[in-house]
Order: C-alpha cells, then sequence, then structure tokens
C-alpha cells in the first residue's frame, strides 16, 4: 500500500570540513532510516572533504556564502518550496537563516539544534532573538547536552518541552583500542619515539577551542624533571599562525606537531597516550568522546557536560579551573604513571557505550517522526525500529528483511528518493 507522505529533511550546517559537529551529522545520516523521508545537506559555505562520506542518495548542496551569512535564507526558502521540509539547523551559525527561510514558507518544519557557544560567553542578542522567533514560529530544539538545554531555557526562554536532549553518538567500532601493530605504526608515521609521551588534542584553530591554555601548560610541563613528550593537533583554522608563533615564542616548537584536517582520526588517535580538551565552551565533545571510545584518558576544563561524563580520576582528569597551572598538574600527573593511564582509558571506554551511535541514530529518527508526523502516522524504522505512535490509520507492511514499513513494500527504503 504506497502513501503521498513525501517529506524532505533539510541538514543545514556551516561545511563539511571534518568538525565534530559535521563528522556527527554525516555519521547520522549514514545509518538512518525513516520511510518516505528524503535527506539533502546544505553547506552555507563550501562543501568540504566530508562530503565524500556522504551516502549516494544523499545530496550536498554548498551555498558558497563567505562570512557572516546575509542571504542564504533565500536560496533555502526556495530549495524548501518543492514539498513538505524539515530544516534542521545544526548550530547558533546557521540559525538565522534557517528561521528567515521559514518564516518565508509557511510549510516548513524548524528545528534548531545547540551544539555549543562560538565564544566563551553567553547567547548573543542577535541569537536570543532568533531562538525566540524561532519558538513563535512553532520551531523545536535539539541540544546535544543537558547544559546546552539549559542555558536555551534561561537566556532564551525557551520551555524544556521545546527542547530535546540527544546525546552526540560516536561508532565505538571504527573507534576502539588500537592493537599493539596498529600502535607502533601510527607513532613511526608522525615520528614519536617509543619512549615519547604522545598527547592528542582534536579541533579547529579558533579561540574558542582555548589552545593557548594547552600550550602555556604543556610548556610548564616540560620544564619538570625527566619529561619527554609531544603535542599533536589535528584540525585546522584561523588561528594556525598566531598559535604556530606563540610556540616560538614559548620555546615548544619542536615539540607540537600540526596535522591538520584529518581524516583517519581513529588511526591518529591509536598512536596517542592521553587526550586534552581545552576549550572554553562545549556542549559534548565528539572528539572527546572519539579520544574516550579509543581507550585514552582525557584531561578536560569542566565545560558542557563534561564533568558529568567524564568521571574525574576514573576516566580522566576535570580541571576545576581553566587555567595554566591546572593543565599543567593534570599533565604531570598523567605522564607519571602508564598504569593509572592504561585503567583510565580502559574506564573511558566502557563509558562510551552509552554514546554508541546506534542511540543516537534511534533518538533522531523518533524525534524526526514526531516532528513530521504528530498526528499522522505510526512508523517503525528498519535501522532502530524506533516506534513513533499517532493516531494514523497507514498499514504496516512487511519487507523481506523481517523490518516493518509504513505504506511500502519494505524492500527499499529509498524508493521515493
Amino acid at each position: 500500500m504506497a502513501t503521498d507522505v513525501q517529506t524532505e529533511i533539510m541538514h543545514v550546517v556551516h561545511s563539511l570540513s571534518g568538525g565534530g559537529t559535521e563528522r556527527s551529522v554525516v555519521s547520522l545520516l549514514t545509518r538512518m532510516n525513516l520511510p518516505h523521508v528524503r535527506h539533502k545537506v546544505v553547506t552555507l559555505r563550501q562543501a568540504g572533504s566530508l562530503v565524500t562520506f556522504l551516502p549516494d542518495h544523499i545530496s550536498c548542496r554548498a551555498l558558497g556564502k563567505r562570512g557572516r551569512s546575509r542571504s542564504a535564507f533565500i536560496p533555502l526558502a526556495k530549495l524548501s518550496r518543492s514539498q513538505r521540509t524539515l530544516i534542521h539547523a545544526r548550530n547558533t551559525c546557521c540559525w538565522a537563516d534557517a528561521t528567515l527561510a521559514a518564516m518565508l514558507n509557511p510549510r516548513v518544519t524548524l528545528v534548531l539544534g545547540f551544539h555549543g557557544l562560538e565564544t566563551q560567553r553567553s547567547l548573543t542578542t542577535r541569537h536570543r532573538w532568533i531562538a525566540r522567533m524561532a519558538h513563535y514560529l512553532g520551531g523545536r530544539f535539539v541540544s546535544v547536552s543537558e547544559s546546552g538545554s539549559a542555558l536555551l531555557h534561561r537566556e532564551a526562554g525557551i520551555p524544556f518541552d521545546r527542547i530535546d536532549v540527544i546525546h552526540t553518538g560516536i561508532d565505538r567500532k571504527k573507534f576502539t583500542v588500537a592493537s599493539r601493530d596498529q600502535r607502533e605504526n601510527a607513532r613511526s608515521k608522525l615520528g614519536l619515539a617509543p619512549d615519547t609521551l604522545a598527547i592528542g588534542c582534536i579541533g579547529s584553530l579558533t579561540p574558542v577551542k582555548n589552545h593557548e591554555q594547552l600550550f602555556r601548560g604543556f610548556t610548564k610541563f616540560l620544564q619538570t624533571p625527566g619529561q619527554k613528550a609531544n603535542l599533536v593537533l589535528m584540525g585546522d583554522g584561523p588561528c594556525r599562525s598566531s598559535l604556530s608563533n606563540l610556540t616560538k615564542h614559548l620555546g615548544i616548537e619542536s615539540h607540537v606537531t600540526w596535522l591538520g584536517q584529518c581524516q583517519e582520526i581513529a588511526s591518529q588517535l591509536g598512536a596517542m597516550d592521553e587526550y586534552v580538551c581545552c576549550s572554553h565552551s562545549e556542549g559534548i565533545s565528539n572528539a572527546m568522546l572519539e579520544a574516550m571510545a579509543c581507550g585514552l584518558p582525557v584531561i578536560t576544563n569542566d565545560v558542557g557536560d563534561h564533568g558529568l561524563i567524564l568521571r574525574d580520576g576514573i576516566d580522566g582528569l576535570v580541571l576545576g579551573e581553566a587555567s595554566v597551572d591546572a593543565m599543567a598538574s593534570a599533565l604531570v600527573r598523567l605522564a607519571g604513571s602508564c598504569n593509572v593511564r592504561k585503567a583510565m582509558g580502559i574506564s573511558a571506554r566502557e563509558r562510551t557505550v552509552e554514546f554508541d551511535v546506534s542511540r543516537m541514530v534511534s533518538r533522531y529518527e523518533s524525534f524526526y517522526g514526531r516532528c513530521l508526523f504528530p498526528s499522522g502516522t505510526t512508523m517503525i524504522t528498519k535501522s532502530s525500529k524506533a516506534i513513533i505512535p499517532t493516531r494514523g490509520s497507514f498499514a504496516l507492511t512487511e519487507g523481506a528483511d523481517g523490518a516493518s514499513y509504513v505504506g511500502t513494500s519494505g524492500n527499499d527504503e529509498q524508493s521515493l528518493m
């Protein structure tokens, strides 16, 4: 039995250049199965390297905007006119255009995602206004963290019943503890000596990632007797030049390896001994979860939900204050014992079970189903069999794989793509 349900979810991102948020989006889209729902990605700037990892049936439209977008809402509105569309703006940089596009097209269902602040401060006046307008338009909000949900409620007045918390999910099969051969091979490619402590850090080279705290703390750490260590940085951004100059000024240039944007993050993490998140602001760092899944102890500032996820002294160390001295002390503490690092890494790996990508996919399928079909049908999806109960009467059919579908044979969930 066929239905006339044809809906599109438009995922709006800054780019697909390799950041944690973008990796999470790609990971979600490669696994999600909602009957009669088509997905597309729209990037405000250029597409980026991750576009090659999108499934063939998911298109990507790059708008090529520069600086703060002032007109991207126009093509967004045009792209959403052909059919019923849910626009999901993946972080604050996309909020304005998505909200304006929804104002131009009343058929649009609007979702604003909140992954964290782009600065260490609170929501800007502009973002508060946009959030309130989105709420007025009937939009919903998705936060990757409990702290983000509380911030939206506190600063923009968004009711908690309009905010869903869906934690970031990681592929624990891909991000796993490296074997001895894998570790030795990865370290050899990075030129790391067997007795060198490798400290990893993944993140865009932007002010909010607060690399200066790490560099200055690492400098103090190296001044303690017997330390032989190397910082391995994965990521790129506008602060690359100034941060490089800082390493020269601090005299640690020879102890810092710049890898730029990396596609093989799992293998790079396999070469590390520990991981550091020094951000001023995060919701939940996707990269930190990936490092934990790889069995690495983590040092992190107490930002977002990190103090809830990472158990201090068990999975790693949570810094009570984001200071240079606190960073240096934590680095010294973990460097002092291989056994302590190993025990924390095992615990960190176990901790990521509740952040497996399958749970994220299931929750998003349920969330999108409730947004798109609030009173239309009952859906059982192929990938998670998440049930979305409503009052509709569409028939369920069973496919050859035993999974149930709404109004389709179940043999090809992309039949309407």
